[in-house]
């Protein structure tokens, strides 16, 4: 939540009077939420099929989406956040649809694969409905954070470090 949708809302189109409806800035963001929800699913739904993701792996994979922080503040924002060294991502909008059907499908995969092994990791039936529990507190915990961070990464992309 500190990503989406905070920063979803600030993306602008490169070219924002173009003959295409998808690049119009009427349209992007839209279709920016529409790509967060349909490659999400698709994320929750390789889950069930596939899980490559080794469980002692997890906190990795975790944390290396941090990752897609500064590569949203490379795309071209309306707040006028600018990375001049890296206009490249500003070019195109091919960039961060890119990166949100990418950043999309990471989450619904990687979190639906933390909701899955936590309480098989349980040996026990009682704690397997514990840790299910503590797995919903978590989740409900970490939307809490992300939306609360939400704020500050908002006001970082609108004024800079």
């Amino acid at each position: 939540l500190s990503i989406f949708p905070s920063l979803t809302v600030h993306q602008r189109s490169v070219s924002p009077c173009s003959s295409n409806l998808l690049y119009s800035n009427e349209a992007f963001v839209p279709l920016l939420f529409l790509c967060f929800n349909l490659f999400d699913f698709v994320g929750r739904s390789l889950a069930g099929m596939f899980q490559i993701i080794k469980i002692n792996h997890l906190l990795i994979h975790s944390f290396i989406r941090v990752i897609y922080f500064p590569l949203f503040l490379f795309c071209a924002l309306t707040c006028g956040f600018k990375f001049p060294t890296w206009s490249s991502f500003e070019s195109s909008n091919v960039w961060p649809i890119l990166i949100m059907c990418i950043f999309a499908l990471t989450n619904g995969y990687v979190s639906t694969i933390c909701m899955m092994t936590g309480p098989k990791l349980m040996t026990d039936g009682n704690g397997a409905e514990i840790a299910g529990v503590l797995m919903i507190f978590s989740l409900t915990f970490g939307l809490t954070v992300g939306s609360g961070l939400s704020f500050a990464v908002t006001a970082i992309a609108k004024n800079g470090l």
